[in-house]
């Protein structure tokens, strides 16, 4: 990032140049107390419209890493303003201080500001939970104030502050991510879940275990993700993602750390469950020489989509060390685990939508309409967070001929799109068929803008394991009908035919990045995906033979580093084949 400090303030504020010079002082306060100097953006010029906002100081918000808000009746006036800290604080988590990424100095006096609700706005009581800065004894005084010693304790304080939270997000760099999948920029809301699944987590000193249900969609694995990247300051020990569909154990899964840590075993350690205790024993040995240290000693395990309750086991669970969190998350019935700490997640709130909606094409404070278009749109898709996602990605790309809010709640109505209902459920229509014709019918208008080729991806990408998807695969089995695939970048400058392809799947996010090699793909989206049934026999016939071929290497193919990424989506093909063979 580019920038300490976003500068967030009421131009009018500084007609006398306070919140400049306030800020000259607070930098030479920090280069007092750390040797260096702070990079701000303080933004001088007024702003003409939307355009202009995105421009300039969206740029400034996504490259920050602290906000800083000039609180003063003016600033709670701004409609400019109140973006600036709206966006900011979705996006808290992005910068690893959740909770404490915003430092309000209060300069002006708001009648009731802490003491009573005002107004009803989200983002106004959002402002009221953090820790203030007082400054009100200051500003009445004009610059001249800025000089006196007063001053400097409220300085150093608020320079103390900073620092120690601008050295928690260089600490998170140094958590190793293992199979992490990419974080997902878009995310938004869920700052309660947020809260609550740290708060359980910390407050379980043993086996903290939390397990996150629902239905499709709803968001379970990107609020793990979401935690994960959130509070990577914390786990210094590594941040370990197992996809679990197909899983028959526990062990099973603590194999696939031991595969990310490069352990090796010992010829006494032959079984699952010998393996199992030395990778949690390894986890706990690296966990004391951290906190000798006096370093953040945790580890992080998320098992994504567990499909079997025996993985849950609670014998299983008592292998890990106390410095190993996990979290769970599964469409399971909350009775099958009804041994761990659990968590039900509910579909959005119309605000949190209204906010995953704006992360995709912001609303243009100019025009109110956008705006209550928008929060209709959430309305009628019942604030599922996936098809959310759909319309917004749908929206951004779309962007280019003018495509507005308004026209899209339009052709919404028209179509007459139905939210997930759960009486519907009781009635024999279960919600995961309504999941997917929901999602498919929004995504009608996505599959419509892909070219030839992307749609082909697409089509493999359904056949293929979701979690665990293979590029290079993907690119061969496609490549077959459409070459220009299978051709390398013509110059450092111009991307090939693939690289085109693969960045319009991800902006759409129908495909979602693992690493080099490995992609994600929603259940929801393999499920809507169009393709003949007849198609999809021969595709299914030379995915088997890539099975075969894999099988009928050497085993010394396996133990080169470049060539293992393969096991897992090999693993789960055949997982999903022995499944579909015992179901006849």
């Amino acid at each position: 990032m580019r920038y300490d400090l976003f500068i967030s303030y009421a131009h009018a504020d500084d007609h006398d140049g306070f919140v400049s010079q306030f800020m000259e002082k607070l930098c030479e306060e920090h280069r007092k107390f750390t040797g260096r100097d702070l990079q701000l953006f303080f933004d001088r010029q007024e702003l003409h419209g939307m355009d202009d906002w995105q421009s300039r100081i969206l740029t400034g918000l996504r490259d920050a890493r602290l906000f800083v808000a000039f609180v003063s009746p003016g600033y709670l006036a701004s409609a400019y303003c109140r973006k600036e800290f709206a966006w900011w604080a979705q996006h808290e988590m992005h910068r690893f201080v959740l909770r404490e990424g915003v430092a309000p100095i209060y300069i002006v006096e708001v009648p009731g500001l802490y003491e009573a609700p005002l107004r009803t706005e989200q983002w106004f009581e959002r402002m009221r939970g953090y820790q203030c800065h007082e400054c009100r004894a200051f500003h009445p005084h004009g610059i001249a104030v800025l000089q006196e010693a007063a001053l400097e304790r409220t300085l150093h304080e608020l320079v103390t502050s900073v620092e120690s939270r601008l050295q928690r997000t260089r600490q998170s760099e140094q958590s190793q991510a293992y199979r992490l999948p990419a974080y997902n920029p878009h995310f938004v809301g869920r700052r309660q879940e947020l809260l609550q699944l740290r708060e359980t987590l910390l407050k379980e000193s043993i086996n903290a275990v939390t397990a996150l249900q629902g239905f499709g969609g709803i968001g379970k694995s990107e609020l793990a993700l979401t935690y994960a990247h959130a509070y990577a300051w914390d786990y210094r020990l590594g941040r370990f993602y197992v996809p679990c569909e197909h899983l028959p154990s526990f062990f099973s899964a603590l194999a696939k750390v031991g595969e990310y840590l490069a352990l090796t075993y010992t010829d006494t350690e032959t079984s699952e469950e010998a393996r199992a205790q030395r990778v949690c024993d390894e986890l706990h040995t690296r966990g004391q020489a951290l906190a000798a240290q006096g370093e953040a000693h945790h580890a992080l395990l998320i098992l994504d989509n567990v499909s079997d309750p025996a993985l849950l086991a609670p014998r299983a669970l008592s292998y890990l060390p106390s410095n190993v969190h996990v979290i769970v998350t599964t469409r399971l019935e909350p009775a099958r685990y009804a041994h761990l700490s659990l968590q039900v997640l509910e579909c959005l709130k119309l605000e949190d939508g209204a906010d995953l909606l704006e992360m995709y094409v912001p609303f243009d404070p100019a025009d109110p309409a956008e705006e209550t278009a928008g929060r209709r749109i959430v309305e009628l898709l019942g604030g599922h967070a996936f098809s959310l996602e759909v319309v917004g990605a749908y929206l951004l790309a779309r962007r280019d001929v003018g495509l507005r809010y308004a026209y899209y709640l339009h052709d919404l109505e028209q179509d007459g799109i139905r939210l997930l209902d759960e009486s519907s459920a009781e009635a024999g229509i279960s919600l995961a068929r309504q999941e997917v014709a929901q999602v498919g019918a929004l995504m009608e208008k996505t599959y419509a803008l892909l070219a030839e080729d992307e749609r082909e991806i697409l089509a493999w990408a359904a056949l293929l394991p979701p979690d665990a998807m293979p590029l290079p695969w993907l690119r061969d089995f496609a490549g077959k009908d459409y070459p220009a695939l299978l051709e390398d970048a013509p110059s450092r400058s111009r991307p090939s035919r693939w690289q085109q392809a693969l960045a319009r799947l991800r902006g759409l996010r129908l495909l979602t990045p693992i690493d080099d090699n490995l992609h994600r793909m929603h259940r929801l989206v393999q499920a809507t995906v169009p393709s003949a049934p007849a198609d999809n026999d021969e595709r299914q016939a030379r995915i088997f033979a890539r099975i075969n071929e894999c099988l009928a290497r050497d085993e010394s193919y396996w133990y080169r580093g470049g060539t293992r990424w393969e096991l897992e989506p090999l693993r789960q093909l055949i997982a999903t084949a022995w499944d579909a063979r015992q179901s006849r």
